[in-house]
């Protein structure tokens, strides 16, 4: 039995505190080997003027968010939180669980995050919610506490995938299967991406695995497996996916890879994805480490304001106006870069199943379509005086189901991230309308180009109500025109 005097209590509300601050700075603040990763990627970019300024957007967006104090993406994810905990260590006044999940609402509460989890899959509460986090929790010697804090937002955790195959092959099959999942992920989870790989275990556990991946440094390499994550991340980037999906040299910024025994007649392996954030943070109870990462954060500050000195954005740009006309329309072209300055709507998949739901049943509806424009955003909670919190583009694809219907009744224009199906491209040539697309996780910087915003339709849907926002020179890139030239398809 061990001595009681050897044991170490941490009080719940402490953790309560600690969650609190992680939750909010994974979300508004860079780690320093992502901004590394950042430069570097400058760097091999050189040439590539598209790419390099969707970096050099990267970089802006993310001084804004550590100047302004808010969240560098609109989307502040679903909490997932690796505890630690020492056995040595025991959590007095209340239990662990329930403080990580305290943490989660005090901290989304205070940095104005979103409320992105429905508490019940099925039922889809409208208001959602900032918890409950998704914990893992392991114990191990000593006495410390060691609390890592991953916020995983929705364009990446939809490519997550875990596959079980027969052991042949072994590399290359795992090799196959992570191109596979990365050139169908494309755009969607805003690349350069982070990519985590899970193998061995069982289904859970692989998929376990690959969550842990991104929760290591990505300037730290697995021993075991340093040849492949650097082969792997190769291959990645000889797909040329490139930066926001346009094409480049860097197509991930990292590849960690997590592995554990199976059984000897399988080959599990999960794919997970991060994008190029990279967001995580993490406290320890050891004073020397918190010593050094507030020594180290200072100085990345400083070369992150120094970085956005030199940093010039959006030069050459077209500056149009809306409402759209039909000759504005034909006179843009695919791969145009254009200064957006008008009013457009907000609307995201909620607001787009309620809409059709309107027009298939005859009914009037929020705002007229004609000539209109609407942009795929849920923004951020505004902190007092700002207009809009962070308020950066959603993934465009999960709008497709809704568009020709919307197309047919006068929508003229949209405003997303990421590639379109078919079926929409086929429907914008048709209608003769036009898709553009902006900085995917540039939602602080985004933010600076919206001059007014307010609720007009379905407040129930709390970051999903329609809005009218004003914009004035607010950046895009036409991705798909009225001809039905594709971006992603150049």
């Amino acid at each position: 039995m061990k001595d009681a005097g050897a044991i170490q209590k941490i009080d719940s509300g402490t953790v309560v505190d600690i969650v609190a601050d992680l939750f909010v700075k994974a979300n508004c603040r860079i780690q320093e080997e992502v901004f590394d990763a950042w430069m570097e990627a400058l760097r091999l970019e050189d040439g590539n003027e598209r790419a390099r300024e969707i970096i050099h957007a990267m970089i802006k967006n993310a001084w804004i968010a550590w100047e302004e104090d808010m969240p560098i993406c609109q989307d502040t994810g679903q909490a997932v939180v690796l505890v630690e905990q020492g056995e040595d260590i025991k959590i007095t006044s209340g239990s662990l669980f329930a403080a990580i999940n305290e943490g989660i609402e005090r901290g989304g509460e205070q940095g104005h995050l979103r409320k992105s989890v429905v508490k019940d899959p099925l039922e889809r509460d409208n208001e959602g919610s900032y918890g409950p986090a998704v914990i893992h929790h392991k114990v191990v010697p000593g006495k410390g506490l060691k609390i890592t804090m991953y916020p995983a937002g929705c364009g990446c955790e939809q490519m997550n995938c875990a596959a079980m195959f027969p052991p042949c092959d072994e590399e290359r099959t795992i090799r196959g299967f992570v191109l596979e999942r990365v050139r169908h992920a494309g755009s969607k989870p805003c690349p350069p991406n982070i990519i985590g790989i899970g193998i061995g275990g069982d289904l859970e556990q692989s998929g376990y695995l690959a969550r842990m991946a991104l929760l290591r440094p990505i300037n730290k390499r697995n021993k075991r497996y340093e040849g492949l994550e650097s082969s792997i991340l190769e291959d990645i980037n000889a797909l040329k996916i490139g930066p926001q999906g346009l094409g480049g040299n860097v197509s991930a910024l990292a590849v960690n890879i997590e592995a554990a025994g199976c059984h000897r007649a399988n080959l599990p392996v999960a794919v997970a994805f991060n994008c190029h954030i990279g967001r995580r943070r993490q406290w320890s109870s050891d004073k020397r480490d918190e010593s050094i990462r507030k020594e180290r954060e200072e100085a990345l500050k400083k070369r992150l304001e120094d970085a956005v000195k030199g940093i010039k954005l959006f030069k050459d740009y077209k500056r149009i106006r809306l409402p759209l006309t039909n000759d504005l329309i034909s006179g843009l072209k695919v791969s145009d870069r254009v200064l957006i300055s008008g009013h457009v709507y907000t609307a995201r998949d909620a607001a787009h199943r309620r809409i059709v739901r309107l027009i298939n049943d005859n009914k009037g509806l929020p705002f007229e379509f004609n000539g209109q424009v609407i942009y795929y955003v849920g923004p951020t909670p505004p902190r007092t005086g700002q207009i809009i919190g962070s308020a950066g583009p959603t993934t465009s694809a999960r709008m497709d189901c809704y568009v020709p219907v919307l197309l047919a009744h006068g929508l003229k224009g949209m405003i997303g991230k990421g590639y379109r199906s078919q079926e929409v491209i086929d429907a914008i040539k048709k209608y003769k309308a036009i898709y553009f697309i902006t900085f995917a996780g540039a939602g602080a910087l985004l933010s600076r180009h919206i001059v007014k915003s307010e609720i007009i339709a379905f407040k129930d849907l709390g970051t999903e109500a329609i809005r009218r926002l004003e914009l004035k020179d607010f950046p895009a890139i036409v991705a798909c025109d009225a001809e039905g030239r594709d971006i992603y398809k150049l």
